[in-house]
């Protein structure tokens, strides 16, 4: 069994640790060392990110740590992906759309989001808080977006969400895009999503994200067949 090299382990580590100067450090270090960029981005910074989340998601964790080791893994992603010969760089996994809905100023959540999807390697789009349906899809079908994100804590702001789906019914452009959503748990259900036909509901952070990239895997496999 191929020993791991130093450098992707000390990345790893330094990503659970959630320390920005650690992470930012062992990015270059394995840059420096020229281990495989590829094996670094996914033996070191996802399986930390990994390891994070899980943490996260048992209350292991505080969310500024979580969002501290999702920003900084990050700004190591992109170090290490422009370390790479242009023509060897993965691409995005997917082209997201998200910001939080009509009426609702809450950000946290959603910037976490964006650090955490960003950390993954999608192309993300922050269409910030207090954001009009309209400017949902007028957004989607300008950068040809392949996931829809809209949040919200609010009551008031769940019916934006739902007109999201409502407008791209209406234009026939439904199938374009995966719509998801997120926010409250109490409030922000599956059965809410299905009710408004949304593609998927994120329970918290974590879950929201990793529906945005099973949705992204699936719209990109249906493309290929």
């Amino acid at each position: 069994m191929a020993t791991e090299p130093a450098p992707i382990k000390k990345l790893r580590d330094a990503v659970i640790g959630c320390s920005k100067a650690s992470i930012l450090s062992a990015a270059n270090e394995a840059i420096a060392a020229k281990v495989d960029k590829i094996k670094a981005i996914e033996l070191g910074l996802m399986a930390g990110i990994a390891e994070v989340e899980r943490l996260y998601a048992e209350r292991r964790l505080a969310a500024p740590s979580l969002a501290s080791a999702e920003y900084a893994a990050w700004e190591a992603r992109d170090l290490l992906v422009s370390s790479m010969p242009e023509g060897s760089r993965p691409p995005p996994p997917g082209r997201v759309v998200i910001g939080i809905a009509y009426r609702d100023i809450h950000s946290i959540g959603k910037m976490i989001s964006k650090a955490m999807l960003t950390s993954r390697g999608f192309e993300v789009c922050d269409l910030g808080e207090d954001v009009k349906p309209e400017e949902f899809v007028r957004k989607a079908e300008e950068l040809n977006a392949d996931i829809i994100a809209v949040g919200t804590l609010m009551l008031q702001s769940m019916a934006y969400q739902k007109q999201v789906v409502d407008i791209l019914n209406k234009k026939g452009r439904r199938d374009a895009y995966r719509v998801i959503i997120g926010g409250r748990p109490d409030i922000i259900t599956q059965e809410f999503a299905e009710e408004i036909g949304a593609d998927a509901c994120g329970h918290n952070i974590v879950d929201f994200v990793e529906k945005i990239a099973k949705c992204a895997a699936s719209a990109k496999s249906e493309t290929m067949d």
